[in-house]
């Protein structure tokens, strides 16, 4: 197995071994209700391992919104090796940097550890869960755009140990050093990641029987810091559904403290 292990969590370093794993515990097709996990099978395995970059435009879409009254790097003219036009007098004395290109300096700030939780109320819609995965997407687009180094998570927070009384956490890291922002716009807003691959996972992997996990707090389920920020799962009435852009905002607020 391709996990680490703190307690109850499982640790995943990429979205690749953990998917290598549980379809070996599952052994191979997973069961699933595609009216509930918002897809086919065949779609869900299709974009956790190729992701779905046709998510991308709507979560550039709020950053549109937001970006207009934030106060925010943007990118300036510097020199490059490659860029959109020359600068002559650099490339007559000899300077390999010789192009100009629009970048944003790298933030010296500390990384930004995100957590997300992808388990959900049973009856909180595909299309909801979609929504909230698109405003988490905006907003660890927004912190890369302004060259904040990111570590991003996903979690599950489910019951364990075939009692109701357990916990079982399956953290999955997402790919950010390089970016693959069409597997994480997958993991991040497919509900059938966590409905049709963890879930079952959990069943035969950790005795998960159908209920949340004992522990009620997301931020000591993943042993989070204070600085960290955690989406936890989703209830009816999900905060970061119903108002997105206050959302983004309150994070980036409490990232400036």
């Amino acid at each position: 197995m391709n996990y680490q292990r703190d307690d109850y969590r499982y640790i995943w370093q990429t979205p690749d071994a953990f998917l290598e794993d549980a379809l070996r515990v599952n052994s191979g097709r997973l069961m699933h209700d595609p009216s509930w996990t918002g897809q086919p099978y065949e779609a869900c395995l299709e974009g956790a391992t190729k992701g779905n970059i046709s998510l991308v435009p709507q979560a550039e879409a709020l950053l549109d919104s937001i970006e207009a009254d934030l106060e925010l790097d943007s990118p300036q003219w510097e020199n490059a090796i490659s860029g959109a036009y020359p600068d002559v007098p650099a490339f007559l004395s000899g300077d390999p940097e010789c192009m100009r290109a629009r970048m944003i300096r790298a933030n010296e700030k500390a990384p930004v550890r995100v957590f997300v939780c992808t388990t959900s109320s049973c009856g909180v819609s595909a299309e909801t869960l979609l929504k909230r995965g698109i405003a988490a997407l905006a907003l660890v687009m927004l912190l890369i755009r302004q060259g904040r180094p990111v570590e991003l998570w996903t979690f599950t927070k489910l019951d364990g140990d075939k009692d109701h009384k357990g916990n079982s956490a399956f953290l999955v890291r997402m790919p950010t050093t390089p970016v693959d922002i069409a597997r994480i716009a997958h993991c991040l807003s497919a509900c059938s990641f966590d409905r049709t691959i963890a879930m079952e996972f959990g069943r035969k992997m950790t005795g998960f029987t159908g209920s949340w996990a004992k522990q009620t707090d997301p931020r000591k389920l993943v042993n989070a810091s204070p600085s960290d920020i955690v989406l936890g799962e989703s209830r009816y009435g999900d905060e970061i559904v119903e108002r997105p852009l206050d959302w983004i905002r309150q994070q980036l607020a409490k990232l400036a403290e």
